[in-house]
């Protein structure tokens, strides 16, 4: 008995695109549809799972997206997976310093970070 090929990279690439499609068709007729994280705007705990974090040199991207790694999926208003998304930090040497009873931006982002990996109910 021969054994089978494996289909060459590019063929394998459309098969997946298209197997891609049609889950999604099948997710938008129950009602679920996918929505996108898009670079420089907000960190969103609520939307956005923090997969990675990137040195940014200015103070208005930090805590921002830097890059997009999977889009997220939502249902009647209700995230069902969030994006996963790399966030912006300032080194520690560039962080301003945060107020007595505040903390520093990078430290609620690592908060956030550390609960997010550990949050697993839906």
């Amino acid at each position: 008995m021969g054994r089978a090929r494996s289909p060459e990279p590019a063929h394998a690439a459309s098969l997946l695109a298209a197997v891609a499609d049609d889950v999604a068709d099948v997710l938008s007729r129950i009602g679920v549809e996918r929505f996108t994280a898009e670079p420089g705007e907000p960190y969103d705990a609520a939307r956005h799972r923090p997969v990675a974090v990137a040195p940014v040199t200015e103070p208005g991207r930090a805590g921002t997206v830097v890059s997009v790694q999977a889009d997220g999926f939502e249902q009647g208003g209700r995230v069902l997976r969030k994006a996963e998304v790399c966030v912006g930090k300032l080194p520690p040497d560039a962080e301003p310093p945060g107020e007595p009873d505040t903390p520093a931006p990078s430290s609620r982002l690592r908060d956030t970070v550390r609960s997010e990996t550990m949050n697993t109910g839906p």
